[in-house]
C-alpha cells in the first residue's frame, strides 16, 4: 500500500520518522484479517522504504495482538516474573525479611501491577488463563518471602486491577483525575435523556460502548 502521506504529514510537522522503529499492525477477528489482501499488508512510506505488517508490537511495554486477546502481553508478563522470581530465590537466605519484600515489590509486583487494566473485559477464556498465569507468579512470591499472605497484604492479581479501576473512577468522581481520563467518562445524571431516572441520582457513570474492529 503506498502511503507517501505519512512521510509528508512527519515532514511538515517537523517529525523525523525512524523506520527502523516504525510498525504496522491491523487489529480485527480472525476472519476480518485473513480478507485483507496481499498488496495492503505492507505500507510504504518512502520510495525505498517499505513496511510490512506485524501479528504483535509492543507499545510502552504492552504487547498487542492483531485479534486483541493480550494472550502475548500475558505470557510474557508471568515469563519476566518468574524470571526475577528464580534470581531473588537465589539471594533470600542474604536479605532480611523487609529488604526482601522491598526487592519483591521492585522487580516483581510491579510487573503485575504495570498496565494491568488493559486486560479488563477479556472473554472468560482468556480471563482465567491471566488469573492463572499471574496469580501462580504471586504464589511463588510467597514462598521465596516465607511470609504468610495476611503479612503481605498483596491482593490476588484480579482483586488488584479492580482496586486500581476502583481508585481511578473514584478520583474522576471527586475531580482528581486529569482531563484525558474525566473526559471520557460520563455520569449517568449528565445524559439529558436519562437524567429524570432513578439511576441519576446513584453517582453511577455510563459505560462507553465499544465495536469490534471490522
Amino acid at each position: 500500500m503506498c502511503c507517501c502521506y505519512t512521510q509528508r504529514w512527519c515532514s511538515s510537522r517537523r517529525l523525523q520518522l525512524n523506520p527502523s522503529k516504525t510498525e504496522l499492525i491491523r487489529f480485527g477477528t480472525r476472519c476480518s484479517l485473513q480478507k485483507i489482501a496481499a498488496s495492503d499488508r505492507s505500507l510504504q512510506i518512502d520510495e525505498d522504504i517499505i513496511i510490512g505488517d506485524k501479528p504483535v508490537v509492543r507499545d510502552l511495554g504492552v504487547l498487542l495482538d492483531s485479534e486483541l486477546t493480550m494472550k502475548r502481553h500475558i505470557n510474557q508478563v508471568a515469563i519476566n516474573c518468574f524470571y526475577h522470581i528464580r534470581r531473588v530465590k537465589r539471594i533470600r537466605r542474604l536479605l532480611g525479611s523487609k529488604v526482601m519484600v522491598k526487592v519483591v515489590t521492585s522487580l516483581i509486583i510491579s510487573r503485575l501491577d504495570y498496565c494491568n487494566s488493559v486486560v479488563v473485559g477479556l472473554p472468560i477464556s482468556t480471563s482465567a488463563f491471566r488469573t492463572q498465569r499471574h496469580d501462580s507468579s504471586l504464589s511463588s512470591v510467597h514462598v521465596i518471602t516465607r511470609l504468610p499472605r495476611r503479612d503481605l497484604h498483596w491482593l490476588p492479581v484480579e482483586y488488584r486491577i479492580t482496586y486500581k479501576l476502583s481508585l481511578l473512577v473514584h478520583r474522576i468522581h471527586n475531580g482528581k483525575a486529569p482531563p484525558y481520563l474525566s473526559d471520557i467518562v460520563t455520569a449517568t445524571s449528565g445524559i439529558e435523556s436519562r437524567s429524570g431516572l432513578r439511576l441519576a441520582s446513584s453517582d453511577r457513570y455510563e459505560i462507553p460502548r465499544s465495536r469490534l474492529p471490522i
